[in-house]
């Protein structure tokens, strides 16, 4: 499977990414078979969240033993500062690790910004200071926090699909935010080489 630098990171990730939501309708072991079975066939990148129930800890399972070899991004739901330090230490408990790749703020109501009152970009930063999260993100649906994120000037990657929908839609988003001005790259996964869902190449 081809790599790709991821964004403006120094990261470098398979363009399959392996979304773990699904893997917590199914038993552990079967879960490690699968999560593993991924990684040798070229997955490098797993993204999982706290709302995933019992998600992380399946990827820690799987992973503990080779853990500098693939790169994880894990989400917080948190509305504060508190919350955030809470969930941030049971994700690092639940993947046996001592620090999250790329820690996101998940669809959250509002953009957290630098000095905020709700203070949880000012602890994700300090996280990243301790050396918890290496670096900070979002995942969002609504249309107001986009604009938000626009705002901010923090680059904005929309990644499609490849069937009728997928590509009209990442049309439209990203053409939505390059009439904002927004820093924006869009990624579109190879029907041929990178297939959809788990595949051998």
């Amino acid at each position: 499977m081809r790599t790709v630098r991821l964004g403006r990171t120094e990261l470098t990730v398979s363009k399959n990414g392996f979304g773990a939501l699904p893997i917590q309708r199914i038993g552990t072991s079967e879960a490690v078979y699968l999560l593993q079975k991924a990684f040798y066939n070229g997955f490098t990148y797993f993204d999982t969240a706290r709302w995933y129930t019992d998600s992380e800890e399946k990827l820690g399972e799987a992973f503990a033993r080779i853990r500098d070899r693939l790169v994880i991004s894990t989400k917080t739901g948190a509305q504060n500062a508190e919350g955030f330090w809470k969930d941030l230490e049971t994700s690092l408990r639940n993947l046996k690790t001592d620090h999250v790749d790329i820690y996101q703020f998940h669809n959250p109501a509002f953009c957290p910004v630098p000095g905020g009152e709700d203070g949880l970009y000012d602890a994700a930063l300090e996280a990243r200071r301790q050396g918890k999260i290496l670096h900070i993100g979002i995942t969002n649906h609504r249309l107001a926090v986009a604009r938000q994120a626009i705002d901010s000037g923090e680059r904005i990657c929309v990644y499609g699909d490849y069937d009728c929908d997928g590509v009209t839609a990442t049309v439209l988003l990203y053409s939505y935010f390059e009439d904002s001005g927004a820093d924006v790259l869009y990624y579109i996964p190879d029907r041929y080489s990178e297939g959809y869902g788990l595949n051998k190449k």
